[in-house]
């Protein structure tokens, strides 16, 4: 766009100019229009002088002065459009001189004309005795060229709602106001206008810095006191105490024709809220400028520019120094600062002097740079693109160390010199990502693997190699990016899982599948994903090294009781430890680093011996045999039941199960496991609880379980339940015709989901089916009374045994646990449960007070006909709410124009992304409610803060970030929204108008890591149901966890509680579609104990469901 009033700069040049016209002489005849010209060109009134320029070239279109004058006016009024048109006519005259290619290069290179702009750099380098400043114009478009290929190092952009059609520069804070220079408004100080231009006379003006977040327009106004003059007044500079400041001015004072107004300086202290004081800077004159100073070093160091004799060139910058209660004598900074040209507009920050200038290598016009002070100073350097630009930059300003202001009168602005703010960016860094897709455990081929970017556009289009494997090159350093797979097979597509892996293929990260069918993940590098799954990792006891418990034996473990020597031996064969064996064979290592693998040797060589590995529960995983040489190998093997996140993400699990005969557990057996090739991958034995584990299984695999031991009817008549890693039953594993067991492979915390999906699928009444007798079931006839009691000892039931000792309770409760009693005592008898085909799922252990109990889940050992299949799944209600924030460092809106911010629920999932707007505003849409959200910004290396606004725009809450470079937040409640930020020290609280009652007496709690709902808490939601079963209000259950175990983990165990009790009410006659079930894992305890140590009785309270009556209708 064409600027039409000249800016701020020309006053500069006004002082800068030697006359052209005294190198030149006219004859008698010469024109009067040109002369006439040249008088208005010499005192600066450019504008007027190019109607006189046009009407003498009419008089004579080839005479080379009038086009010469005309194409440096409009260059002179930065015109460059029309510059460049009469400098063609200059450079083909036959008068042309040697500036006039350079000046011509200049218009075309403010032009973006840069090939061009070069052919008159040479031409000029070819001509002038000037080399230097030829090769700096030649220079500068070789390094702009090289400039433009470079990752932009800042983001900038105009501040629009700060700029006027005139002109605004110089922006500095204080206190709670912003300063800034403008020639906005006429000076009501003044009683006339700028005498060279018409234009008003620039003054400081000010706003509120809080302004700068609110929609509405900016309170914008002339400075009121002493500040400002009837003339120029500004740029101002004020030092760290806000004590003192230092201010340019010019006056208007008429003293002959060929008399300059020059630019001086001014220092004013600031007392009782006013400036006063104002003294002029003791090195002022009438000769020359000085202007544009800058307060150092608390006011101690003051930086300016000055065109006073002994510089460089024209405006060079000097240093003075407050030294004994005066000002020292300035000091040029010299040639590393200081060009032929000029330097103005010096800003010093963290030992960095800033300046403009356009004496070196740059996009054209002034261009900020800035030199580093090391001993002396070092050679300056261009802050480059978009801070610099093909026209004048300057005046730069650091709010942050990273963000500021500056000014230009590039294209595109609003008016002559504009206001733009800048941010510094993290340098961006790229990393390669490689993956491999498997399904079930198999990699596959030829897969079509669609990379897309936040907006689901295509960033590449891949296709797995023959082992499964993709590569993404150069990606972005912490983005976050989705993976979608194109499979026209739907089961491959949904059941599919991937893997982000290691150059060398080596598995790093299981990826999430979100509902959408995509993946998620963020960029990063081998070991960041490798610090990553470390911070994850809920078990640490093994974090410092491994330990395993060997035994020796030689057909069975338990059968070798001799004392030996152990040695533990690295490789290399170089001795780590060394232990006895005990009289049941057993040795212990501790404390070993994770990353080796060992040697077992024994001091006696026996080739009959063989080796049992033993986890800290006393269950078999391994079995080794020597070699030749009498050596066992050991690799450290990775539990998946203890470190399940490190075992997701290198696609490995475990299998801990149990097997029993008639309720019995089967000790010492052989189990054999198999691959879905019949291979033989692997042999353990079962403890004394018939508890046995494999390690180092691929999940999503099919493997078949031998024990090769039994047979006939115990081999058929046995069950194999799945275990989870404390022991206890999760489900039956199916056995085939031929004695083998099935089992298909998950990653280990995905087992409970298979048991959680059986108890769907049981009713709320069931039939526990049983059998009493004396030594073998069959052999009681007589009838006897059994009693069926709650946890409380009541009789709920009795029944009457058959001739064979059976008995049935047809309706008993499946949530509840039972014990049963024969009614009398007088001999010893037995008990087990059956199945419907009268085979036995479990022996009753027989307690001290005469009753029966059993260890497994009552609808375990119960019959009932199954329900269709219908997951209970947590819906919330649609009670949204829109968020709206600002995000800032040091003064809101001062980051950049915009600004990415991403929304993430609690289990990392992304849900949505927004822009922020020039002011740094951001809006999210329909956030749900009771759900815990984190969020995080694009450029999280920067100290941002971020505060929510309500919607009158007033800050409402205000917070800090964590050292993940997250803001997070507890859930938006649906009555008293808090926000909360994790691990900051101050919150505050934003209140809804939607009521909730909290039943506060009205709470159950969990035993350790279970879902349960005990039998003592069962009267609770029976007063639930019947109080509001019938009534109109919303039921919110609400579920948390205490603090043991990783946070994803307890997302999970809490989500699970609140299906166990939203079941439980349902099945009860509570209307689901009242209910909003919730889960917030650790989230908000009862008991602190992040801050304290915790005892059992403190985890109790945490580990609770909470309920609340909603007011508010669905």
């Amino acid at each position: 766009m064409k600027k039409l009033f000249p800016s701020y700069l020309n006053i500069l040049k006004f002082s800068i100019l030697l006359s052209l016209t005294c190198l030149l002489s006219f004859t008698n005849g010469q024109n009067k229009k040109l002369e006439k010209g040249i008088a208005l060109y010499e005192m600066q009134n450019f504008v007027e002088a190019i109607d006189f320029f046009k009407k003498a070239r009419k008089i004579d279109d080839k005479a080379y002065l009038p086009v010469k004058y005309l194409a440096n006016s409009f260059r002179k009024i930065r015109d460059y459009e029309n510059a460049e048109l009469y400098y063609v006519l200059t450079v083909n005259s036959d008068s042309v001189q040697a500036e006039d290619y350079l000046y011509y290069g200049q218009a075309l290179k403010a032009n973006g004309k840069l090939a061009a702009a070069k052919n008159q750099f040479l031409k000029f380098a070819e001509l002038s005795e000037n080399e230097f400043l030829g090769n700096i114009m030649l220079q500068s478009i070789d390094e702009i060229n090289t400039w433009e290929k470079e990752p932009k190092e800042f983001k900038s952009g105009v501040e629009s709602d700060l700029n006027s059609p005139l002109s605004e520069y110089g922006l500095v804070l204080f206190k709670n106001l912003v300063y800034f220079t403008s020639n906005r408004d006429i000076n009501q100080n003044s009683p006339e206008a700028s005498s060279w231009d018409g234009s008003p006379y620039y003054s400081m003006y000010e706003f509120d810095s809080s302004e700068i977040k609110s929609d509405e327009k900016l309170k914008i106004k002339m400075v009121s006191g002493l500040l400002n003059t009837e003339y120029h007044d500004g740029p101002l500079s004020i030092n760290e105490q806000e004590t003192k400041l230092i201010i340019t001015r010019i006056d208007n004072q008429m003293r002959g024709k060929d008399f300059l107004n020059r630019m001086k300086m001014y220092t004013a202290d600031y007392e009782n809220d006013k400036w006063k004081n104002f003294k002029p800077f003791p090195f002022n004159s009438d000769e020359y400028s000085v202007c544009q100073g800058h307060l150092a070093d608390s006011g101690k160091t003051l930086y300016f520019a000055s065109d006073m004799p002994g510089g460089q060139g024209g405006f060079d910058l000097y240093r003075s120094n407050w030294e004994n209660n005066q000002w020292s004598k300035p000091q040029n900074l010299g040639k590393n600062i200081n060009t032929p040209k000029n330097e103005v507009f010096p800003y010093y920050r963290n030992n960095t002097l800033y300046f403009s200038s356009d004496g070196f290598a740059g996009y054209g016009g002034l261009d900020i740079m800035y030199a580093v002070f090391n001993e002396t100073w070092q050679s300056p350097k261009n802050m480059k693109s978009p801070i610099n630009s093909n026209r004048d930059d300057f005046s730069i300003y650091f709010v942050t160390d990273s963000t500021g202001f500056y000014a230009s009168n590039r294209e595109g602005g609003k008016g002559a010199d504009d206001l733009y703010r800048f941010t510094k960016q993290a340098p961006k860094l790229y990393v390669d990502i490689h993956g491999v897709y498997e399904y079930k455990g198999l990699p596959k081929e030829n897969v079509k693997v669609l990379l897309l970017n936040q907006k689901d556009s295509i960033v590449y289009i891949k296709y797995t190699d023959s082992i499964g494997q993709f590569h993404f090159k150069q990606l972005p350093y912490k983005e976050e990016f989705f993976v979608r797979i194109e499979e026209q097979d739907e089961k491959f597509k949904n059941d599919g899982r991937l893997f982000i892996t290691d150059k060398m293929g080596n598995k790093l990260r299981l990826l999430n599948q979100l509902k959408s069918g995509k993946f998620t993940f963020q960029v990063l590098p081998t070991e960041e994903f490798l610090a990553l799954q470390e911070e994850e990792e809920a078990d640490t006891s093994f974090v410092d090294g491994f330990q395993f418990l060997g035994r020796v034996y030689k057909k069975l473990p338990g059968d070798f009781s001799k004392q030996v020597m152990v040695y533990l031996t690295t490789k290399e064969g170089l001795v780590v430890d060394s232990a006895f064996t005990d009289q049941f064979g057993y040795f212990n290592f501790e404390k070993l680093g994770n990353t080796e693998d060992y040697l077992i040797q024994l001091k006696e060589l026996d080739p009959g011996l063989n080796l049992a590995l033993e986890n800290k529960f006393g269950r078999v995983y391994e079995v080794i045999s020597p070699d030749g040489e009498g050596v066992y190998a050991i690799s450290n093997t990775l539990d998946a039941s203890l470190k399940t996140i490190e075992a997701r993400n290198n696609g490995i699990t475990a299998m801990i199960a149990r097997i029993e005969h008639k309720g019995l557990p089967l000790k010492a057996l052989r189990v054999n496991i198999y691959n879905a090739l019949n291979q033989l991958i692997g042999t353990v034995y079962t403890n004394n609880k018939g508890e046995f584990q494999f390690n180092k299984l691929e999940f999503d695999d099919t493997y078949y379980i031998e024990f090769p031991e039994l047979e006939g009817d115990i081999l058929y008549e046995s069950l194999v339940y799945t275990l989870d890693s404390k022991g206890d039953p999760l489900y039956l594993i199916s056995q085939l015709k031929n004695g083998k067991y099935v089992f298909n492979s998950l990653p280990f915390d995905e087992y409970k989901l298979i048991q959680e999906r059986e108890e769907n699928i049981v009713p709320l009444i069931i039939k526990i089916a049983g059998q009493v007798y004396k030594k073998l079931p069959g052999d009681f006839e007589k009838g006897i009374t059994v009693y069926a009691l709650d946890n409380e000892g009541t009789i709920v039931d009795s029944v009457l045994t058959d001739s064979r000792g059976r008995f049935n309770f047809e309706k008993l409760d499946a949530d509840k646990n039972y014990a049963f009693k024969l009614k009398e005592e007088g001999e010893t008898m037995n008990m087990a449960f059956l199945d419907e085909n009268n085979k036995i799922l479990e022996l009753a252990t027989l307690n001290k007070n005469g009753s029966f109990s059993y260890k497994k889940l009552t609808y375990q050992i119960a019959q009932f006909e199954p329900l269709a299949i219908e997951d209970v799944v947590v819906e919330d209600v649609d009670l949204t709410q829109d968020v709206t924030g600002l995000v800032y460092q040091k003064l809101p809106g001062d980051f950049k124009s915009k600004m990415k911010v991403f929304v993430y629920n609690e289990e990392g999932e992304l849900l949505a992304v927004t822009e922020t707007d020039k002011k740094g505003n951001f809006t999210f849409e329909k956030l749900k409610k009771d759900v815990n959200y984190i969020y995080k910004i694009e450029d999280e290396d920067d100290p941002f803060q971020l505060v929510t606004l309500d919607k009158n725009n007033r800050v409402i809450d205000k917070t800090i970030r964590n050292r993940f470079g997250q803001f997070k937040y507890s859930s938006l409640s649906i009555d008293n929204n808090e926000i909360l930020l994790a691990e900051a020290r101050d919150h505050y609280v934003l209140d809804l108008d939607i009521d909730r009652t909290d039943l506060k007496d009205v709470a159950i709690h969990y035993r350790f890591d279970s879902t349960e709902v005990r039998p003592v808490d069962r009267p609770i939601l029976q007063r639930i149901i019947s109080e509001y079963k019938d009534a109109t209000q919303m039921l919110e259950v609400h579920s948390y966890t205490d603090n043991r175990g990783s946070k994803e983990y307890n997302i999970w165990l809490s989500k699970q509680r609140t299906n166990q009790v939203i079941r439980y009410l349902v099945r009860n006659g509570f209307p689901r579609e009242r209910i909003i079930g919730n889960y917030s894992g650790m989230l908000n305890p009862i008991v602190d104990c992040e801050s304290k140590e915790c005892n059992n009785d403190d985890h109790y309270l945490n580990r609770r469901t909470e309920f609340k009556i909603l007011k508010t209708l669905r």
